[in-house]
């Protein structure tokens, strides 16, 4: 005697296989974010020239997408491609903030400490110490913002797409700014030669930058996906 699935069992079944790709796609589109950080964490780590670790960790988010696309069913590929879109945008804008509030704060409390050396480095990683300074800071700038957008990417699809409040995303992503930050303050200050008579002002600027970060960021995903949902998009 054969039992098959009553209707509603076989829509069930359907519902889960549904959310389960759904999450597949959201969290493997998410780690791929992840691609540039990690990169210069290797250079910092390993001294590799950032231009190669770069090239190679592409190939990472590029593999991701394909395997997403072809294995994914379209609606479900264009609300993770919303989320992706609001992540790049909150994280640019963050980025723009982040860098403004350094500058702010730098010229507040003059030291020696340079807030924007890391891009010097970033870009003599991708077109080395021979090229001019104008096309340095030109590819510092590009690795500044991609993190920057990436990171923002990986905040809105692991948490600003669940957020409800502004109060939570505000929360939310200042939590993510300081996580960068702590991580930061691990790899950046040997990696940059700063003293420890700078060290202090290093932090400041840089925990108080991440801050404001997180803060746009937080608020930018929440606003960004809410005005989707009143146009009609899923998110």
């Amino acid at each position: 005697m054969t039992h098959g699935r009553s209707p509603r069992g076989v829509l069930e079944v359907s519902r889960r296989g549904v959310a389960l790709t759904r999450r597949w796609a959201f969290v493997t589109i998410g780690l791929a974010a992840g691609f540039s950080g990690l990169a210069v964490i290797t250079t910092i780590l390993t001294g590799i020239p950032l231009l190669l670790v770069e090239a190679a960790m592409v190939l990472i988010p590029l593999t991701f997408v394909i395997v997403v696309v072809r294995r994914t069913p379209r609606p479900i590929v264009l609300e993770v491609w919303r989320v992706v879109r609001v992540g790049l945008l909150a994280g640019f804008a963050a980025s723009v903030v982040y860098d403004a509030a350094r500058t702010v704060l730098s010229i507040l409390d003059p030291s020696p400490y340079n807030p924007f050396e890391a891009i010097r480095l970033f870009g003599l990683g991708m077109v080395g110490a021979d090229a001019a300074p104008a096309l340095v800071f030109g590819a510092g700038f590009v690795i500044h913002f991609l993190n920057g957008t990436t990171f923002g990417v990986i905040y809105a699809i692991f948490a600003g797409r669940h957020v409800r409040t502004l109060r939570v995303a505000l929360v939310g992503g200042m939590a993510w700014g300081l996580t960068l930050e702590f991580i930061q303050s691990i790899l950046y200050p040997g990696w940059l030669g700063i003293p420890n008579v700078v060290l202090d002002e290093f932090l400041v600027i840089s925990g108080l930058g991440h801050l404001a970060y997180g803060a746009t960021l937080g608020l930018g995903v929440r606003r960004l996906l809410s005005r989707k949902v009143n146009d009609g998009g899923a998110a």
